[in-house]
């Protein structure tokens, strides 16, 4: 039999019953619409934290907090001093390219520092800079002077928070940092209880890239020796990183492949708390994959449902075709062309309800990804990232899959067709 025959055969036998090809059709609908969506948001969401994540710094950085975790899982951590000479035991480790140490005012609490600029004034937290490695803080605008004195860097949507933060938001919002001169007002108390306010005027000379994350709106970059000056006198703890060390230190591996090996030795050998974008990466997509199995797993089971529909419909049609498959036997069919003829039935039942459920599935993603992200930005969550893709091997993996299940479960309607006896199957009433 030639494939144009089996074709025209199939499309011919199925209009004959359009009402139960169409209700059986509509279970494959259902179950690869299941399979679409579920498979969608997994991958929507894997995208979405990998973006997310990615903006927060390099792959190959590795990120060391002033604590020692303890061997009880429920005992509070240990303090850890990071100071000179465990910077110097780090950079002795094999892989590391380097080590800057970090500081932020405020050291926790409210936000004690702010900047005035054309009159708009916003609270902000200042993070440091090691000029020594500059390319730890990625810019979209100017760039670093070889000097560190009296010079800053603005986060990405900092003007956006100023022109919040003012009566006038038209006006502020057009206020170009790059370049300009603020003004940064320091707060602290006095033993008395007594205010004390610094007033410091510094130049914008570059805007960081965009990462994201709330930070966008409210923080500023300055070298290391700036911020830690700010803090001795806001803290009133003069020489506070000989006592007590840095707030935290980025480790920079030399490739990616030293990643896990530089951040094992700082955890079990020098008894550390470290963690790299690589490690959560690398969760973030175990978690991913086990979701997709779950969730892909039920889209499966309505597949296997949609499966026992089509095996019921194909019997009842061997019941009503019995006389058909008999005189077709008669004039020269064989077994093999009879199968042929329904498995060809079940697999363009499946297939037409796999192009289904991925047309469904795709409108649905797009709907439920709109009004996802209209919510978000409702709620003044930034939302751009949150989307449910449909990649290339979904569309063909969901139409690929719903199609073999109905091949499968037309193989025993197809050989018991096939084994009907050409007499007794004429003589059928």
């Amino acid at each position: 039999m030639k494939f144009s025959d089996l074709v025209t055969t199939v499309v011919g036998n199925l209009s004959k019953a359009k009402l139960r090809a169409i209700l059986t059709a509509l279970g494959i609908v259902v179950g690869a619409f299941c399979v679409v969506v579920m498979l969608s948001f997994v991958v929507g969401l894997r995208q979405s934290s990998t973006q997310a994540l990615s903006s927060l710094g390099s792959a190959n950085q590795i990120t060391v907090m002033p604590i020692e975790p303890p061997e009880d899982p429920f005992a509070p951590p240990h303090k850890k001093r990071l100071d000179e000479k465990v910077i110097a035991q780090i950079k002795n480790i094999g892989g590391v390219q380097s080590v800057s140490p970090m500081v932020q005012l405020p050291v926790g609490g409210y936000p004690l520092a702010e900047i005035t600029v054309a009159g708009c004034s916003t609270p902000v937290i200042i993070s440091s800079i090691d000029t020594q490695n500059p390319s730890l803080l990625k810019l979209s605008q100017g760039e670093l002077p070889h000097s560190d004195v009296d010079w800053l860097v603005a986060s990405y949507k900092l003007s956006d928070k100023l022109a919040e933060a003012d009566d006038d938001s038209s006006s502020a919002a057009e206020i170009p940092l790059l370049g300009r001169e603020i003004s940064l007002t320091i707060t602290r108390w006095n033993l008395e209880g007594d205010e004390e306010i610094r007033n410091l005027s510094y130049r914008v000379v570059a805007i960081a890239e965009e990462k994201g994350t709330p930070a966008d709106f409210y923080t500023i970059y300055m070298p290391l020796n700036q911020v830690i000056q700010l803090i001795e006198w806001q803290q009133d703890r003069p020489n506070f990183i000989e006592r007590e060390g840095y707030q935290g230190l980025m480790v920079t591996a030399s490739s990616l492949d030293e990643v896990d090996a530089v951040t094992e030795k700082l955890v079990d050998e020098m008894h550390l708390a470290a963690f790299s974008l690589k490690g959560i990466l690398g969760s973030v997509q175990q978690v991913s994959i086990i979701l997709g199995a779950v969730l892909g797993g039920i889209g499966a089971i309505a597949l296997l449902v949609a499966a026992l529909g089509i095996i019921n419909t194909m019997v009842m049609a061997i019941s009503e075709r019995t006389r058909e498959i008999g005189i077709m036997k008669a004039i020269g069919a064989s077994n093999r062309d009879i199968s042929k003829i329904f498995l060809g039935e079940a697999g363009f039942i499946g297939l037409v309800g796999g192009v289904g459920g991925l047309v469904i599935g795709w409108l649905a993603t797009l709907l439920a990804g709109f009004a996802l992200r209209m919510y978000l930005q409702g709620q003044g969550v930034e939302a751009s990232m949150m989307t449910f893709p449909m990649p290339w091997w979904l569309i063909l993996a969901s139409i690929a899959f719903a199609t073999l299940v109905a091949l499968a479960a037309g193989i025993y309607p197809a050989r018991r067709a096939s084994r009907l006896n050409p007499l007794e199957a004429l003589r059928h009433e």
